[in-house]
């Protein structure tokens, strides 16, 4: 068996705690070391689930790179939509430029991590949902004896040293008819340094891979 990924959706890089592009020079800074258009394409309130404390927000856009950054108090997430496997390495230079142009002081960046959401066909002739259950499900659980697993997805979460692993699958949109798997993947760290444009463009790559692995794996395949 195969499987074929249709769609890489998005990859994000988030920090929690630190509000890049705090002020106005920040921003000023960042449009000029980017070099394309910068737009703040709106004004927001968000809640702050840790404090639950209502927070401004803002989303700065780079729409020539499809790279949207959405900005607050309690997080940043940079986020790119639909990359490439080569683009990555955008992601990680804009990155770096909004952490070098940032001001710092008085804030306290507590974690930061990575997400990937890719959608994949395989070809094993069942739903999406029935092929997640046989290969994540045990069909020994003593349940009951006429009881037909018949669906089913699945969190799993894995840690490795001080990064933490989290893959979450599901049927594409729960659609209980389809072929289409949806894979997200979250690396999270404890770290409360940020990372360098060298170590994002490392922790992108690594993302990527593993959810591809992953994928593989699941079916059945090798890597």
């Amino acid at each position: 068996m195969t499987v074929k990924v249709e769609d890489v959706l998005k990859v994000d890089f988030v920090l929690v705690g630190l509000e890049l592009l705090n002020d106005a020079s920040a921003y000023e800074t960042f449009r000029d070391a980017v070099g394309t258009d910068v737009v703040v394409s709106g004004h927001g309130v968000s809640l702050d689930a840790r404090t639950n404390v209502t927070e401004f927000s803002r989303s700065v856009s780079l729409n020539r790179d499809r790279i949207t950054l959405d900005l607050s108090p309690s997080r940043s997430t940079i986020r790119r939509e639909y990359p490439s496997e080569a683009e990555l390495r955008r992601l990680a230079e804009v990155s770096g430029h909004a952490i070098g142009k940032t001001t710092v002081a008085g804030q306290h960046l507590r974690a930061f991590g990575y997400n990937l959401e890719l959608v994949y066909d395989q070809d094993s002739g069942e739903p999406a949902s029935k092929y997640l259950a046989d290969r994540l499900f045990s069909s020994s659980i003593p349940i009951q004896d006429d009881w037909e697993l018949i669906g089913g997805g699945a969190k799993m979460v894995y840690n490795e040293g001080g990064n933490q692993w989290q893959f979450t699958t599901e049927a594409r949109f729960n659609e209980p008819g389809t072929t289409k798997v949806f894979l997200n993947l979250n690396l999270h760290k404890d770290q409360q340094e940020p990372p360098t444009p060298n170590q994002i463009e490392n922790h992108l790559q690594a993302i990527w891979d593993q959810a591809h692995l992953f994928a593989s794996l699941l079916d059945g395949g090798t890597a």
